[in-house]
């Protein structure tokens, strides 16, 4: 009985930060924009990498 409460509370540890971890995934670079680059193109990126590529948004 111990054994299958320590492994579920092992899940419930393990588990969390994963589940955590995907409610903010892919908001480090900021919000999705359409980017612009100087040939023409546009590309749905976050805002820090459009700047980084050299690209505009509005």
């Amino acid at each position: 009985m111990k054994r299958i409460a320590a492994l579920i509370i092992a899940c419930f540890i393990f588990a969390s930060p994963i589940s955590l971890a995907q409610n903010s995934a892919g908001h480090v670079f900021g919000a999705g924009v359409d980017c612009t680059f100087s040939d023409g193109t546009v590309k749905h990126l976050p805002r820090e990498l459009c700047t980084m590529y050299g690209g505009t948004f509005k």
